[in-house]
C-alpha cells in the first residue's frame, strides 16, 4: 500500500501526470523512501512521484532503442543523435521503472 499524498487539494489528475512525464525535458530521480528531508524548490513546480521496481537495462539493442526514443524529445539533427548514440551507447546507463503507483501535485510555495 502506498502512502497518501499530504497535499490532496494540489493533486494533479492522472492525465496531467502522464502529460507532464511525456513533455518535460528534465527531471530528478530519487531512490530514497519516506525519510527524505525537504529542501528549497522553485515557487511553482509541478511534480510527479512514481513508485515501483527499478530494473537496470543491460541489453545493448534495448539501450540504443530507448536512447533514440529519448532523443526524439529534443530538436537535434538525426545524424547528431546517431553519432552520439554510436559513440556513447556502450557506457549509457538506463534504468526502467515498472510503475506500481504515481501521483502528482502543483506546488506553490512562498
Amino acid at each position: 500500500m502506498f502512502r497518501k499524498m499530504r497535499r490532496g487539494p494540489q493533486a494533479l489528475s492522472h492525465e496531467e501526470i502522464v502529460e507532464l512525464l511525456k513533455t518535460e525535458t528534465r527531471g530528478v530521480m530519487s531512490v530514497q523512501g519516506d525519510n527524505q528531508k525537504e529542501g528549497d524548490w522553485a515557487k511553482y513546480v509541478k511534480s510527479v512521484i512514481v513508485f515501483g521496481k527499478a530494473e537496470l537495462i543491460e541489453d545493448h539493442d534495448e539501450i540504443v532503442r530507448i536512447s533514440r526514443l529519448l532523443c526524439d524529445k529534443f530538436p537535434c539533427p538525426p545524424e547528431y543523435v546517431e553519432h552520439e548514440i554510436e559513440k556513447d551507447a556502450q557506457r549509457t546507463l538506463i534504468i526502467a521503472i515498472d510503475i506500481e503507483d504515481m501521483n502528482g501535485k502543483l506546488v506553490h510555495e512562498a
